[in-house]
């Protein structure tokens, strides 16, 4: 029996060589791409957990939006706010993101101009309604009581001031304070007049306080402004009011005109004008120089202070005055002053 001893040198057989040689090689590629798949699918898994960008909503899925180049061109004709584009899940659509720009709008108030002094809490002033001034008309003496209530029919804001009464806003009252005011408690009786009629005044209407002899003095606001104003009749303007009516002495001489073209200039709808002076009398330029600045404006009631009942019968300085700008002519007797 013969042994044959295999040749070390011999070549394997064909079919012992195709498994050798070719499975390790297709095993080993199989492992590599699967190794592969398993990467890209745990950073599939891995990225859809952690947030892309800035966001304040972590766990937030985001996704691109892929455009064809025609919407492209559509929708370059149209206003972006943002640069990029982001696909957001429906579950986020339920709450709707506002995209504003960098800058938010600055709100625009209207601008509002008004010459009118305002001391504490004062609103703007109230709606006038029917405007048209008052038919002239003479009264005489009547005792010159205030009116119990500033409302003169339909509700409109009114004042009232010994005896005359006018609906309106904007009050002026200009004041004789010269030396013979201090004749028949004169002085002393206007001033209470004066106080009750502020009192009446309700916190929409405006007034203003010229007291006069050769010179002329307002009354003046907290901020002190160099401008004379109308001030707002809160409760404490009112009280400046009372302080500043009480400083006021009695002293001097008479000059009328200043005074009222100082009240005219202020813009009131009414101005009730008191004084005891028959001289100097305003002459008849005067009075057509007061009423052409006035120009229909302002209605002017004039009070006189006197001693004889006779004067309240001539058509003197005061009635023209009241007559030429729509006002009232009252006259009061300070002999009756006596007991008041």
């Amino acid at each position: 029996m013969s042994t044959t001893v295999p040749n070390p040198s011999a070549p394997p057989s064909v079919r012992g060589s195709s498994w050798s040689i070719q499975l390790p090689s297709w095993l080993l590629s199989l492992c590599i791409h699967a190794f592969i798949l398993l990467l890209l699918a745990r950073w599939l898994e891995w990225s859809q957990r952690t947030p892309v960008g800035l966001t304040e909503e972590f766990g937030r899925e985001v996704g691109l939006v892929l455009k064809s180049p025609k919407a492209a061109d559509s929708a370059s004709t149209l206003p972006s706010t943002t640069d990029d584009t982001q696909d957001v899940p429906s579950e986020a659509q339920a709450e709707p993101i506002n995209v504003t720009s960098a800058t938010p709008p600055v709100p625009v108030s209207t601008a509002t101009t008004s010459a009118v002094q305002t001391i504490g809490a004062g609103p703007p002033p109230r709606a006038i309604g029917d405007e048209s001034p008052s038919a002239p008309s003479v009264l005489t003496d009547s005792g010159g009581a205030p009116a119990p209530k500033a409302v003169i029919g339909d509700g409109v804001p009114g004042a009232s001031f010994m005896g005359a009464q006018d609906k309106g806003s904007r009050i002026v009252f200009v004041i004789d304070c010269s030396g013979s005011m201090a004749n028949g408690n004169a002085m002393r009786v206007a001033k209470a007049e004066l106080v009750a009629s502020l009192e009446q005044l309700d916190s929409g209407q405006q007034f203003q306080i010229v007291f006069y002899n050769e010179k002329t003095r307002l009354m003046m606001g907290r901020n002190r402004s160099d401008r004379p104003e109308l001030l707002f009749a809160t409760d404490i303007n009112k009280r400046l009011a009372r302080q500043y009516i009480s400083s006021i002495p009695p002293e001097g001489g008479t000059i009328h005109v200043p005074a009222l073209k100082q009240a005219l200039d202020l813009g009131p709808e009414v101005i009730f004008f008191l004084t005891d002076a028959k001289e100097p009398q305003l002459t008849s330029k005067e009075l057509a120089d007061l009423e052409k600045r006035n120009g229909g404006r302002t209605r002017i009631h004039t009070i006189e202070f006197g001693k004889d009942s006779l004067l309240q019968n001539l058509d003197n300085f005061l009635k023209k005055l009241a007559r030429q700008n729509g006002g009232t002519y009252r006259y009061q007797d300070i002999g009756k002053f006596a007991d008041r």
